[in-house]
């Protein structure tokens, strides 16, 4: 299996569409729950809580912070990134492992997860026929 790094387009959550939708419509002066409700479908708690952030924050974006914090940070990621440049074909078991003799205990899954998350896409490369003595 090889890796190569590839360019990838931000996705935005359903969720983060639904903060920036509430919080248009409550700059647009549509101020009632059931109204916003009505025109976008969004749930009703999800209406009333958006419009408490906006309340007491000004703002419907997420905490920062708020959330799980991630396995691979830092130091390790850039491991990854020059192990991967170093030698394409690497498994994503071979890096765990290498990770673990760093200090940092990881599934092979969770290797792999952060190098799709960075860029990374797997892919096999293509085979190619032996030369023949006519080739020659």
């Amino acid at each position: 299996m090889f890796f190569r790094a590839t360019r990838s387009k931000m996705l935005v959550s359903k969720q983060e569409r639904q903060r920036q939708t509430i919080l248009q419509l409550w700059i647009e002066g549509v101020r009632k729950g059931t109204e916003i409700n009505r025109i976008t479908n969004i749930p009703l708690s999800t209406i009333y809580d958006n419009i408490k952030k906006i309340k007491e924050n000004n703002t419907v974006s997420r905490k920062q912070g708020s959330g799980r914090p991630r396995k691979i940070t830092g130091k390790f990621s850039n491991t990854l990134g020059q192990t991967i440049r170093r030698n394409k074909s690497i498994s994503t078991r071979t890096l765990a492992k290498k990770l673990c003799q760093k200090g940092l205990e990881v599934s092979h899954v969770t290797v792999s997860r952060h190098l799709t998350m960075h860029g990374y896409k797997k892919s096999l490369s293509r085979a190619t026929p032996m030369l023949t003595d006519t080739h020659k």
